[in-house]
């Protein structure tokens, strides 16, 4: 049942969904990934029965997957036959990868040296004339990776520029196919503007 499958996604941490190679594209393995990207769990994609078709292309079935749901663009994906025992050594290998992802710390020196740069190039737009400032960032906690920014105008900045700085924070870190979350707070200092 769909409440039993909501259930059992909210106790795990990490989720293997496993896709029949010739039915992907149906609209319950959609609702189940974006219950599972919803949630914020370790997810890898799992490509079953390739024993079943004689010529694919795993970059076409990934990018038909990630048109038709943007999310898994850059999720862990392998292709299996259970049956045959094809590609199981290299799933189990990318899980083991995988998880080392999602416990990951990041130093916050390193961090910040990121925030620097990346403003630089790109700083958020202003408010009302006034500097966005991005001031200090740190890792809150991991599974899935978490990060805090301190603003002075963190109500601010548009979900574009989250975006921008969660790819570039993943990019920069390695975090692929991870889900990243990204809290803005405001700075408690009272002198700063």
């Amino acid at each position: 049942s769909e409440y039993e499958t909501k259930r059992k996604i909210r106790l795990s941490e990490t989720i293997l969904i496993i896709l029949d190679i010739s039915n992907y594209w149906e609209k319950k393995n959609r609702q189940i990934i974006n219950s599972v990207i919803k949630e914020s769990r370790a997810t890898i994609l799992v490509i079953n029965k390739i024993d079943t078709i004689k010529n694919f292309s795993e970059q076409y079935i990934k990018d038909q997957i990630s048109l038709l749901l943007p999310q898994t663009k850059d999720m862990p994906t392998f292709f299996i036959s259970a049956k045959k025992k094809i590609g199981i050594e290299k799933l189990k290998n990318g899980i083991l990868d995988f998880l080392n992802l999602w416990v990951r710390r990041i130093n916050t020196a390193k961090l910040n040296k990121w925030l620097g740069e990346t403003v630089n190039v790109n700083p958020p737009a202003l408010k009302s004339g006034k500097e966005v400032k991005l001031k200090y960032i740190t890792q809150i906690s991991s599974r899935p990776p978490k990060f805090k920014i301190f603003s002075n105008f963190p109500d601010s900045i548009n979900e574009s520029y989250k975006r921008f700085l969660i790819r570039e924070l993943k990019k920069t870190f390695d975090f692929k196919g991870v889900i990243v979350k990204l809290i803005f707070t405001k700075i408690k200092n009272p002198y700063e503007k």
